[in-house]
């Protein structure tokens, strides 16, 4: 803890690098100006080590802490470019009285902050907000209708009023005299943005190569620490790639983890990791593991996350980190590499938009598709979504089972519906329009992923679920001089041939033939086959209770209906459903109302 002149600062480590006292925070500066309390790794820690110590600056340590709190003491908010890594930060400059959050580039890291007028109050979970302010606040209807369509809220928005998200590659910085008044703390400043990113278009072979060393050098970095770093293994593309490349650069065993749930034994890629780990010596484990307490772990990842979170993802990667029981702090995980490389076929769909909009007629006949095909629901999605000449309606579609807005707003009362029909649910991707839409189709949805998906959904998903166990995840894939090359070249390039063909071609020596021949299985999370199994009476018990947030959003017919469609598989309302079962776990856990 650190408490001095109106401000207080507190700290709860998990000890990577410098294990010793030396890297405890709060942390003040060798010049007694600066406070700090960090969250993250920085990766190039010691480069930077090196220049600031030619200009002068001494360490006491050798902690990554010291060199982010040093460098911000020297260039101030400059240094946020140059840190490469994950990392969420507050320094408090004493002689301006001046407070700075900052958040990495991708938003790998959390950071959340409430304002009220008369303080101000910061953490890396809201759980640490709500419990310094004392109640809770009142829903925010923007992040509702965000979440309502997605799952998730986008940008800045959480759940609740007057409790934002640093957006990713953002800093803030905050006078001791705003503090006191009830001025906008939202307009944070971008250190990173797309428009940042430097376009080439070298020849396949030059890509090819440059990629393979910036590969080498990410897992370089991303192994950088005083305790073992280990990986999960899952037999794909990605993490056979960082499971290559971290045994040939580590002077020790790798451990590597591989994962079979019992429901999923059909798509086990447990065979083809395996001959991974084989093949590279690592000390490899595997785990078996069931989902027979759904229940406990869904309120669980509510507690985790303080906000209902939809992506049912976050159930199997909670498992597996609790499966590693603490014995394990550091894993290596492929995040980030659909996003980077190309993998998702939305992307190759793209490249034909204009036969697609030619098409747009057909939407009037696909609306008529039998109501209880997923896959005819998903085809309507998918041409609705590509044929509109809306640029960013088209991505928001792309990345929500919903088929439109009438979908959300038909379960709503009249009353409510009115009331969120003034919020616009892809105001998110219509901001990002400016930033990409001069790009090609393929171009501007790889660059938006990476702004919306990656931050507010599958970084987001890792961190809380890992970290609830007490496990920090690093993503080398999202290593910044790896993203600055790959996201500069042309989307064209990146979708040549088969998915992640620059990848595949960059890592062709490290790899099986069953990995660069083989088929992604995937690990589809069977959330809608639970609702009407498992979870069925714990579902319909939570989103039908009386007197709770459900009951003043919803059509109690409505919810019926949404119910019985589950069972039925009418339509696909799996999505839909999960939403809703945890909007109610949240809202009872936090006792939430609409006001």
């Amino acid at each position: 803890m650190y408490a001095n002149d109106g401000i207080a600062l507190g700290h709860r480590r998990l000890s990577i690098i410098e294990l010793s006292d030396l890297g405890a925070q709060p942390m003040v500066s060798s010049n007694q100006r600066y406070v700090m309390t960090y969250n993250g790794e920085v990766y190039n820690f010691k480069e930077l080590r090196a220049t600031l110590e030619k200009e002068g600056c001494r360490f006491r340590g050798h902690s990554d802490s010291e060199v982010v709190l040093e460098a911000y003491a020297r260039w101030g908010s400059d240094a946020f470019s140059r840190f490469n890594g994950m990392y969420a930060l507050a320094v408090w400059d004493s002689a301006k009285k001046k407070l700075t959050l900052a958040r990495d580039r991708f938003g790998i890291k959390p950071l959340y902050y409430y304002h009220d007028g008369k303080r101000l109050i910061f953490a890396s979970e809201i759980k640490a907000i709500l419990t310094a302010i004392g109640h809770t606040p009142p829903l925010c209807k923007h992040g509702l209708v965000e979440y309502l369509h997605y799952g998730i809220t986008h940008g800045k928005h959480t759940l609740f009023e007057k409790i934002h998200k640093l957006e990713a590659g953002h800093f803030l910085d905050i006078d001791h005299t705003v503090i006191e008044t009830n001025a906008d703390l939202s307009a944070a400043t971008a250190f990173w943005s797309l428009d940042k990113i430097t376009k080439h278009n070298p020849s396949r072979t030059e890509a090819v190569s440059v990629v393979r060393q910036k590969l080498e050098e990410a897992v370089q970095r991303h192994l950088i620490a005083d305790v073992p770093v280990g990986l999960f293994l899952s037999g794909g593309l990605d993490s056979t790639t960082i499971c290559a490349l971290a045994s040939n650069a580590s002077d020790r065993k790798l451990q590597t983890w591989s994962v079979e749930f019992e429901s999923q034994s059909a798509n086990s890629e447990l065979e083809r990791a395996r001959e991974v780990a084989k093949r590279y010596e690592t000390d490899h484990h595997e785990l078996s593991l069931n989902f027979n307490n759904l229940k406990e772990v869904i309120e669980q990842l509510s507690t985790a996350h303080d906000q209902p979170f939809a992506d049912a993802a976050n159930v199997p990667l909670y498992l597996m980190t609790q499966a590693l029981g603490g014995e394990t702090k550091v894993v290596l995980q492929g995040d980030g590499g659909d996003e980077i490389f190309g993998g998702y076929s939305r992307y190759r769909l793209l490249q034909y938009r204009q036969l697609w909009r030619l098409l747009s007629p057909l939407t009037a006949l696909t609306a008529r598709l039998p109501a209880h095909s997923r896959t005819s629901q998903r085809i309507h999605r998918m041409l609705s979504a590509l044929s509109t000449g809306d640029n960013a309606l088209s991505r928001a579609r792309l990345l929500t089972e919903e088929v439109s807005a009438h979908s959300v707003q038909q379960l709503l009362r009249p009353e409510i519906a009115a009331q969120l029909g003034q919020y616009d649910p892809y105001i998110r991707y219509r901001a990002l329009s400016a930033a990409v839409d001069a790009q090609s189709a393929s171009q501007a949805m790889l660059w938006t992923d990476t702004k919306i998906l990656l931050p507010d959904q599958f970084l987001e998903k890792v961190d809380r679920s890992t970290m609830a166990n007490s496990i920090e995840v690093r993503v080398p894939m999202l290593d910044n001089e790896l993203t600055d090359y790959v996201m500069g070249l042309p989307a064209s390039m990146k979708l040549a041939g088969s998915s992640k063909s620059l990848l595949r071609e960059a890592a062709a020596d490290l790899l099986p033939e069953s990995v660069t021949e083989g088929r992604k299985l995937g690990f589809g999370v069977p959330y809608a086959e639970w609702l009407s199994g498992p979870l069925a009476s714990f579902t319909k018990e939570r989103i039908l209770a009386k007197n709770g947030l459900l009951s003043d959003l919803f059509s109690e017919q409505q919810l019926e209906t949404l119910l019985q469609d589950n069972v039925q598989q009418k339509g696909f309302r799996g999505f839909m459903l999960y939403k809703a079962l945890m909007l109610a776990v949240w809202s009872e856990q936090h006792n939430v109302r609409m006001c």
